[in-house]
């Protein structure tokens, strides 16, 4: 990998397939609960589901919600990625912020998912969260000082 290339572009997308995967794993684990003419119901089927385990029904549940905070993060993130670009940011501070952001994301997911029922991780998704958001507010940040550094 070139830190010559400016990757963060690329994040972008990245990021969104990131929360699209727990939307996947939560239907393929789902199983019969899955209604594809109604898949807003998955959740609903699987807690009247008496068969399915609690552990899964946990995970199932968990990654609905992690998908659905990627969803509501990931436009306020396009749009940091987007004005630290056009602001000029240096390409290495936007690969470092970016990249970063990314691997705080999927490492978001796996804390809410797979850690949440480990006695001691159930801190850990808070704080990866606040570390993800720190991220997108100083790529805002970086850009804003970029322009008024310009003027």
């Amino acid at each position: 990998m070139s830190w010559e290339t400016n990757y963060s572009y690329y994040t972008v997308p990245a990021a969104y397939l990131a929360a699209y995967s727990m939307h996947f794993y939560a239907v393929t684990s789902s199983g019969k609960n899955f209604n594809m003419s109604i898949p807003r119901t998955t959740e609903d089927n699987c807690s009247k589901d008496e068969k399915m385990e609690p552990i899964l029904l946990g995970k199932i549940l968990r990654a609905r919600g992690a998908h659905q905070n990627g969803n509501e993060t990931i436009g306020l993130y396009a749009a940091g990625v987007v004005a630290a670009n056009l602001a000029g940011v240096d390409k290495h501070a936007l690969n470092k912020l970016s990249l970063a952001y990314l691997a705080t994301r999927l490492f978001y997911n796996y804390s809410y998912v797979w850690l949440q029922e480990k006695s001691g991780f159930g801190g850990s998704r808070p704080l990866v969260w606040t570390a993800s958001m720190a991220i997108i507010f100083t790529l805002f940040i970086k850009a804003g000082n970029a322009i008024n550094a310009n003027l």
